[in-house]
């Protein structure tokens, strides 16, 4: 369907928008600001700066090291019907003596979140899972 400029005038009216006009920048549903440090966006300023503190800690020898948005299998799909569900914590942090904890960095703790950490935890019971 082909469209003049008068009916996509008309359309983007009827829709609420002003033709040639840019959309406005939506605020994050916390207030989070995307921050960028080493070339990695982060979803807002706090995680940013709990990753220059683990650099930090990697350089002075308190950690091997650690990962950034890993992925850990919450509970398992069914076939190709049913996805698997997944939780992505914000860092996972290996230390020197072998053991590691999974890290999140959250302004507010959401309904969702609460839900999966208790999942995790009923499924890793050995693993150290916490919030900054």
């Amino acid at each position: 369907m082909m469209w003049t400029e008068e009916e996509y005038a008309d359309y983007l009216a009827r829709q609420g928008k002003a033709p040639g006009k840019t959309p406005e920048k939506r605020r994050s549903k916390y207030n989070a600001r995307k921050t960028w440090v080493d070339g990695i966006c982060f979803d807002s300023a706090k995680e940013a700066g709990y990753y220059s503190s683990l650099k930090l800690l990697h350089r002075c020898g308190e950690l091997d090291g650690f990962l950034y948005h890993g992925k850990m299998v919450v509970a398992e799909g069914k076939g190709m019907e049913q996805r698997a569900a997944l939780y992505e914590p914000d860092f996972v942090l290996l230390y020197p003596d072998g053991h590691y904890e999974v890290v999140d960095v959250k302004g507010m703790e959401t309904r969702e979140f609460k839900l999966k950490i208790k999942a995790l935890r009923e499924r890793y019971p050995r693993v150290v899972i916490r919030t900054e």
